[in-house]
């Protein structure tokens, strides 16, 4: 489980710098290794907020993980 959290912690991480070369003003940018974390209760509490969209393995994947962590769904809503 502990390497699940570490991969997705990691994939934040990524993913800020991705959009921070890209010019993307990102909240990631702010996230760490996850080594770099002293320990799980810190590196919870360093995530913000995720969107997963879709139904496929990667999105399943996705919320499992994400699941571990005190979160909150929120459903899409269509526009108007």
């Amino acid at each position: 489980m502990l390497s699940g959290v570490a991969g997705m912690l990691e994939t934040l991480w990524a993913l800020g710098r991705q959009l921070a070369w890209q010019g993307v003003a990102t909240p990631f940018i702010l996230r760490r290794h996850a080594s770099e974390y002293p320990s799980l209760a810190k590196a919870k509490a360093a995530v913000l907020a995720v969107g997963v969209a879709g139904y496929g393995n990667v999105a399943r994947g996705a919320r499992k993980i994400l699941d571990l962590l005190p979160a909150e769904p929120i459903e899409p809503q269509g526009s108007s």
